[in-house]
């Protein structure tokens, strides 16, 4: 099998030009990103002011996203998907570089930095939908569960370098950092401009400038009804929206990471956050090829879809209640100490549950939206799939960040999201649990 499967990813890198340069835009691109996120997070805690800095600047990564993306998708439906690509990852080098250099101002850094990541935030999330619906083109439909399965596993890995690199280097320099990440948004653009035309079915406008004009303009136009359509199918609104759930309690679990991440595993802050976003990481690539092996040998992907989602949850669970039990103990390292070598493998072990399960959702969810969702809505969907996802990170995130602030026990406040999520993952499940054959074409 992992002979096959090593074949199999040769030959799609080699006879896909296209999906090999989109693929590798990607990881340069993801990795400097990653490296950044360290770094921010990091200069927020220095010169921010507790939980609700480390949160504002959770907010002002994801929350730009929530209308930047459907508006994403919205122009993806419109226009070649490849100038489209190519103007965000230079708009995104810019505005990194810029950041880079507001790390040089002892005053106000903070300030600007967290206006730069605001409109940088808005203007890479158009790229997600766009990038979801040019996949189609790029692959024949049988070869979209291997190439999401290799983006899957391939962000794992850059996410695990990139967060880990992040936390060495932010350590000696928050500027180099970003800088470097400005260099791979560069780098990714000269890539991208190498991509085939990718123009969306039904495009009713012939140039970037156009369509970005109009669509700012009308908002909504009578395509909007196919997208209505399309979510009142419920396999379609369980491609969309099967992120949403997991991503509130990822909130959740993303604040507790880099607030007590250092404590846990005795290290630096820097060091020991990135080690733990490198271990969820891990479990983000892992994941996927379980889930493609089983799938191979005959298993229902039905259920490893369903239980991907209750994975997630389970290992949110967990990481919260181990990670709420170092900030119960607060900053002493001496306490910290006393709970043992098992409390910090345990930790470990939950953080890598947690990738697994969200990699394995993400890798079924975005190949059953590429092959339900309608030619001509499929970056409108994509976007909405986004924002909703961004939209309940932060709600998570917030949640704790205040529910810290207010001096609220964070295993009380976690677990409550937590609850709250499974809910919602129940709910969504709840119209196709009595007919598996509503899956087939999952993966």
């Amino acid at each position: 099998m992992a002979k096959r499967t090593v074949s199999g990813v040769t030959s799609l890198l080699r006879q896909r030009p296209g999906f090999r340069r989109l693929f590798t835009a990607e990881l340069i691109s993801q990795a400097g990103d990653w490296m950044s996120l360290v770094a921010v997070s990091v200069f927020a805690l220095q010169r921010g002011d507790g939980a609700l800095a480390l949160a504002l600047t959770l907010l002002l990564h994801t929350l730009p996203s929530v209308l930047a993306a459907p508006f994403g998708g919205w122009l993806a439906d419109r226009v070649d998907r490849r100038p489209l690509l190519v103007a965000v990852a230079v708009l995104s080098a810019i505005l990194t570089l810029a950041m880079a250099l507001s790390t040089l101002d002892d005053g106000g850094g903070m300030a600007v930095i967290w206006l730069l990541l605001l409109v940088r935030s808005a203007v890479a999330a158009i790229a997600g939908p766009a990038t979801t619906a040019a996949m189609p083109a790029l692959l024949a439909d049988d070869e979209l569960p291997l190439g999401q399965t290799l983006l899957g596993t391939c962000w794992s890995l850059v996410f695990t370098l990139g967060m880990a690199l992040g936390g060495l280097v932010a350590g000696v320099d928050v500027g180099l950092a970003l800088a470097l990440d400005a260099a791979s948004f560069a780098f990714a653009a000269a890539l991208l401009l190498r991509l085939p035309a990718l123009p969306p079915q039904n495009a009713t406008s012939s140039s970037l400038a156009t369509a970005v004009l109009a669509t700012a303009r009308v908002g909504a136009d009578e395509g909007g009804g196919d997208v209505v359509v399309a979510l009142m199918r419920a396999d379609v609104r369980l491609a969309v929206f099967a992120k949403t759930p997991l991503a509130l309690a990822g909130g959740v679990g993303w604040m507790l990471l880099n607030v007590a991440g250092g404590l846990r595993l005795g290290v630096a802050s820097a060091m020991g956050i990135g080690l733990l976003h490198a271990v969820r990481g891990i479990g983000t690539g892992v994941g996927p090829w379980f889930v493609a092996r089983a799938v191979a040998a005959g298993a229902s992907s039905e259920r490893l879809w369903h239980g991907a989602g209750w994975l997630t949850l389970a290992g949110i669970a967990a990481f919260s209640l181990l990670t709420s039990a170092v900030l119960g103990r607060g900053a002493d390292p001496a306490a910290v100490e006393a709970g043992g070598a098992w409390l910090a493998v345990a930790t470990l072990v939950a953080a890598t549950l947690w990738g697994c399960g969200t990699g394995s959702n993400w890798m079924l969810s975005q190949v059953a939206l590429q092959r339900r969702a309608p030619a001509q809505a499929l970056g409108r969907l994509a976007g909405i799939d986004v924002g909703s996802f961004e939209a309940a990170f932060c709600a998570g995130a917030l949640a704790m960040a205040l529910g810290l602030d207010a001096g609220l026990a964070p295993v009380a406040v976690a677990l409550s999201v937590v609850g709250v999520a499974a809910v919602a993952q129940w709910l969504l499940w709840r119209p196709l649990a009595p007919s598996p054959s509503a899956l087939a074409s999952v993966p």
